[in-house]
């Protein structure tokens, strides 16, 4: 939520903004969802792929969960994309990466 004002974060802040004394506790429920807090318990391959103008789940978001896995890890950037990340080009990458698993 202070990363980026985009939906779904700012409906979180409008939230908190009508509801000061539940902001807390509204907060720490969302830290549940949060990828970057449960990822250092993911030991199974990953690949996982960030795009650079994404205003919705910014970057650096990806790469703190990319940097607390603790099993194989790859990362696919696309520099260009927006939330929709890398579309097309990460699902191939995606049948690539589970295709070396077997």
């Amino acid at each position: 939520m202070t990363i980026t004002d985009r939906a779904p974060y700012a409906e979180f802040a409008a939230f908190c903004r009508l509801n000061p004394s539940r902001a807390a506790l509204a907060l720490s429920t969302v830290d549940y969802v949060d990828g970057a807090h449960f990822a250092a318990r993911i030991t199974a391959p990953a690949l996982l792929s960030a795009a650079l103008m994404d205003l919705t789940c910014p970057p650096s978001t990806v790469f703190a969960a990319y940097n607390a896995l603790r099993g194989p890890k790859e990362l696919e950037l696309y520099e260009w994309d927006g939330h929709d990340g890398g579309q097309g080009h990460f699902s191939s990458r995606a049948v690539a990466f589970a295709n070396g698993l077997i």
